[in-house]
């Protein structure tokens, strides 16, 4: 993992500057150059066709940006222009946000461990593995650069949870608890099976009647002593809990349709109905089973407490980390460089500002 760490920033430097890129805290950064867009950027994409931004006078070069702009999509960059238009002002911000992190976090010396560096990876990649991101992305911003902003990402976070402190206290967790204790009430809930015989919705009258006379059939056979109801729903349901015996689990109320809701929560357990009528059909139903309304011990939702109120508090963190770097630093974000399906054409030559 320490080995990831050590991959070369310097990949995602523009390769087409007239000068040289300077480093800057870890950072390749355009030091009084022309920004030449990338000529490899695909068409048709949110890419950057000069230099996209100023830090306290340099210039950020547009291929840290293209990487980045395939990072933080979720499915690529491939996507209707008028969304993209619409989002490049945000992939933007985030962009420099991450970079004014990283710049922090270069000039405090700090390196995440292990440890910190796995944790923080491993909620990143809740949204997906950057190798499924490029799937339908064409050749111009490669894996590795991919894997690079994503260790950028997970150390910049993993440094404002060291300075700010994103853990969550036991006190805290246990307060989260009981100020939002209805959070975790559940409804009295049934569990259920059904044998449905199903109706087209413009069926005719002696069709509704046929149909029902096949269910009456079927509750009298499962209501019969010894009555096999799931091997009953096998042969004879139309619906697709046959397979499974007619089995739908448990539900609570106003998760079916009203029919079949006010029916099975009517019901005792073993108890098999008579012909319900719902859009869908006919139904016959058993009820095997009934947990009554209750309040979640705390002990049963620490752990989800923990991630929940430990995500508010790392986005809080974030956010007020961001606030404090750009309130530090002067940040120009150029948003007029920043294009989709445009024609790659280089800006005139500017000076760091």
């Amino acid at each position: 993992m320490r080995r990831l760490l050590s991959i070369s920033l310097a990949a995602l430097a523009c390769s087409a500057c007239a000068t040289s890129p300077t480093q800057s805290n870890g950072l390749e950064l355009v030091d009084r150059a022309p920004c030449a867009p990338d000529e490899d950027a695909p068409k048709g994409v949110v890419r950057a066709i000069g230099c996209v931004a100023s830090i306290d006078g340099q210039l950020i070069s547009p291929r840290a940006f293209d990487a980045w702009a395939v990072f933080t999509l979720p499915r690529g960059l491939e996507g209707p222009t008028g969304m993209l238009e619409r989002m490049r002002a945000g992939i933007l911000t985030r962009f420099v946000d991450v970079t004014l992190l990283h710049m922090d976090m270069a000039e405090a010396g700090f390196a995440p461990s292990e440890a910190e560096l796995a944790s923080e990876l491993g909620l990143l990649q809740m949204n997906g593995d950057p190798k499924d991101r490029l799937r339908d992305v064409p050749e111009g911003v490669s894996l590795q650069e991919m894997r690079a902003w994503e260790l950028r990402q997970a150390s910049v976070i993993a440094f404002v949870c060291l300075e700010r402190s994103c853990g969550v206290t036991e006190e805290e967790s246990r307060a989260f608890y009981d100020t939002n204790v209805e959070r975790f009430e559940e409804g009295e809930q049934v569990r259920a099976s059904h044998i449905l015989i199903k109706l087209e919705s413009d069926a005719t009258p002696p069709e509704v009647v046929a149909a029902r006379q096949q269910a009456a059939e079927i509750a009298a056979a499962a209501q019969a002593p010894g009555a096999d109801f799931a091997e009953l729903a096998r042969q004879r349901s139309m619906g697709p809990s046959a397979s499974r015996g007619g089995d739908l689990g448990f539900f609570p109320r106003g998760r079916m349709v009203q029919p079949f809701d006010d029916m099975a929560f009517g019901m005792a357990p073993g108890e098999v109905s008579g012909p319900v009528r719902t859009a869908f059909g006919w139904h016959v139903i058993l009820v095997s089973d009934r947990k009554p309304a209750r309040t979640k011990a705390y002990e049963e939702v620490r752990g989800e407490i923990t991630r929940t109120y430990g995500l508010r508090k790392r986005s809080e963190a974030y956010k007020e980390a961001v606030r404090t770097a750009r309130e530090r630093r002067t940040v120009e974000e150029l948003l007029d460089r920043v294009v989709v399906s445009a024609p790659v054409e280089a800006p005139p030559a500017e000076e760091a500002r």
